[in-house]
């Protein structure tokens, strides 16, 4: 008897034996999961940093440049308000409108004495076309409102011409 129960006592140890071996073996491979997840949110965590990184020193970069830029616009001297180049257009189409409404109502005699707005004198204009297809921030760079100006006295020019051939008598060919 002694033997059996030295046996089942041997018996007893072995399971107890094999149950912490497959406890081992279940914590080791928890462990490795463990490791596995823990090394995952690790890249996640330095892909946030390095994100966050990333967007403060863009962040930085565009204050500094802001910030350059506004001491350059406060370091401009400061006009009186001017006014603003589609304004100028709009008064120039206004002068032009009278000047034709004048040309309309003005005899023929009176043309001679009739104010030439363009910047091109004793020269033939070319046909000008009004429509243009600019857009807006064209028209507002100094070249273009300069070209528009040239373009609207050669119309003046044009226009004045025009009525004095219209309104002058023609001359008798002998």
């Amino acid at each position: 008897m002694q033997l059996t129960n030295s046996n089942q006592h041997i018996q007893q140890i072995t399971d107890e034996l094999q149950l912490g071996h497959t406890r081992i073996h279940q914590l080791s491979e928890e462990i490795r999961m463990l490791t596995h997840d823990l090394d995952h949110r690790n890249q996640i965590i330095q892909e946030l940093t390095r994100q966050v990184t990333d967007h403060q020193n863009m962040l930085i970069e565009r204050t500094d440049a802001l910030e350059r830029l506004q001491s350059m616009v406060n370091s401009l001297p400061h006009h009186s308000l001017s006014p603003t180049p589609t304004t100028e257009i709009h008064n120039r189409i206004a002068y032009i409108q009278s000047l034709q409404t004048e040309l309309d109502q003005s005899p023929a005699h009176h043309l001679d004495n009739f104010q030439s707005e363009t910047r091109l004198y004793d020269k033939t204009t070319p046909s000008l076309e009004l429509q243009t297809q600019d857009t807006p921030a064209q028209i507002q760079t100094p070249i273009s409102i300069e070209k528009i100006h040239h373009k609207v006295d050669q119309a003046v020019d044009q226009a004045i011409n025009a009525k004095k051939a219209s309104l002058t008598p023609p001359q008798n060919q002998s």
